[in-house]
């Protein structure tokens, strides 16, 4: 994560760039040590480990969707790429629908997780703690 501000060259800018990072990670691994806490239960570790992997696109959709339109409207791209990342669960939630007739709690809990992590950083990032903090470990590395 800290090696990535020294690579970012301003986009995105140091805050976001570490923040993104910084939740995803986050996210991942609480997802990852649910599943494997629940490794015995296939059905819960299953989902939270396909949640787990979810979670590792919210990066390639964002430079694809800047591919597909530009870096004109961060605003724009920001929010298609989340939603992007948030379409991968309505195969599963439809694949539960139709094997189990309910969405399993796994993926639900999963998804709240998820959505806070794509809502965390647009607060973050506004931080004056947050910015200071981000720039001194890019000038750290530079």
């Amino acid at each position: 994560m800290i090696e990535q501000l020294r690579r970012v060259n301003g986009f995105p800018p140091p805050p976001l760039a570490l923040a993104l990072s910084a939740f995803d990670i986050t996210v991942f691994a609480i997802l990852v040590g649910a599943a494997l806490y629940f490794r015995k239960r296939s059905d819960w570790h299953k989902r939270l480990m396909l949640s787990a992997t979810i979670i590792l696109l919210g990066a390639p959709m964002f430079r694809f969707v800047i591919h597909l339109i530009g870096r004109t409207d961060m605003a724009e791209v920001s929010i298609v790429s989340t939603l992007l990342v948030d379409a991968f669960f309505l195969p599963c939630f439809a694949y539960d629908l139709l094997t189990r007739r309910r969405v399993h709690p796994a993926y639900l809990a999963a998804l709240v997780l998820i959505v806070l992590d794509q809502v965390a950083p647009a607060t973050v990032v506004s931080w004056t703690l947050w910015i200071n903090f981000s720039q001194a470990l890019q000038r750290m590395l530079a």
